[in-house]
């Protein structure tokens, strides 16, 4: 296994990061957040992330390096500023979509009634990505570790995340690092838009020894 190095992200890398963020919303990116164009969403989302303060922002990203290449991305936050950091993101809209786009934005909001769910306890792992060139080289893994010293560096014991019911590898992998599903969420109306028929919530504990530890 290669060594990993986990840094502070910083807003100069929007493109890549743009590029990393989508991969994680899968159709749903590019039916919603690319308004129908995986290139739009890209853009959208470098632009978001280089702006302070809202759910796409480097303020909450870190970036994994495998030597000096750029190897993946993590994207997490306390759950208590989850609907804080909404906010902002919807403030900051005219500076990522023209007013056309934004009009698109929320009708097609509307026809898929996304839900997600934060509790104020949890750390949320909002985007973990791995660039493919360094797939299984244990990116993943270190990015969730890290997550977890975060989430016990805010004094948080829960570390939970989202998942595409159909992304069979990426459910078996936070299983075996201790996740559990604790709740489905099922949307068929949305398989001709994204693809996806739903997701789930997925919840990890971190053990009294870690958390006194702080990993």
């Amino acid at each position: 296994m290669e060594e990993v190095t986990i840094l502070p992200a910083r807003p100069h890398e929007a493109g890549a990061a743009g590029a990393l963020l989508m991969e994680t919303l899968y159709g749903f990116g590019i039916y919603q957040t690319g308004l129908g164009s995986a290139q739009r969403g890209n853009q959208a989302l470098g632009a978001y992330y280089s702006l302070p303060g809202n759910r796409f922002s480097y303020a909450f990203s870190h970036m994994a390096y495998i030597e000096e290449n750029l190897a993946g991305m993590l994207l997490a936050f306390p759950g208590k500023v989850f609907s804080r950091l909404n906010r902002k993101t919807f403030l900051q809209m005219p500076r990522v979509y023209s007013p056309g786009e934004m009009l698109e934005f929320f009708r097609r909001e509307r026809i898929l009634k996304d839900e997600e769910e934060v509790e104020r306890d949890e750390f949320y792992v909002a985007h973990l990505a791995v660039c493919a060139p360094f797939r299984r080289k244990g990116v993943g893994r270190a990015l969730l570790n890290y997550a977890e010293t975060l989430a016990t560096q805010k004094s948080l014991s829960k570390v939970s995340l989202l998942a595409e019911t159909e992304n069979h590898g990426a459910i078996a992998l936070y299983e075996r690092f201790g996740f559990t599903t604790v709740k489905t969420y099922s949307h068929p109306h949305q398989i001709p838009l994204t693809g996806s028929p739903g997701y789930v919530k997925m919840v990890k504990k971190i053990s009294e020894e870690e958390f006194e530890n702080g990993k």
